[in-house]
């Protein structure tokens, strides 16, 4: 696979997983703490854009059979970013009571078990992604 997909992919993983407790958190406060927490996942939304771009630009470079195969995996990651900014459009509208919560904190724990294997993509000698493995090992994401 190519050396540059594969560093994009494992950015966008890790963003991923990143935004994916931003949300949860943002769910869980209130007052100016949300407001910083959400312009941080609105950052990180635009970072995981740039992302897949790339991913798609470096994809649509190669031939046939292996193209077609990172492009499946661009259409992954563009499926779960979408569903990142569904949790993020909940957020802001101010929709989640404790049941909308709950059902949010479900469908998110189930989107990044089945989305990717996050032993695969993070770099476990990475200090921040230590950090972030045992802030999902806190919520109960890993």
């Amino acid at each position: 696979m190519s050396g540059e997909f594969e560093g994009y992919e494992r950015k966008y993983c890790h963003l991923s997983a990143k935004l994916s407790i931003a949300c949860i958190e943002a769910a869980a406060i209130n007052g100016e703490l949300k407001k910083q927490k959400v312009s941080e996942i609105k950052e990180g939304i635009e970072e995981a854009e740039v992302m897949i771009r790339k991913m798609d630009l470096e994809a649509r470079s190669f031939q046939s059979d292996f193209k077609a195969v990172l492009l499946a995996k661009v259409r992954e990651y563009k499926a779960d970013l979408n569903n990142i900014k569904r949790e993020m459009k909940k957020i802001l509208c101010g929709v989640l009571n404790p049941s909308a919560r709950d059902e949010l904190l479900e469908s998110n724990m189930e989107n990044v078990m089945k989305g990717f294997n996050l032993n695969t993509y993070v770099h476990w000698n990475d200090a921040a992604n230590l950090i972030l493995i045992a802030a999902m090992t806190t919520i109960g994401l890993s």
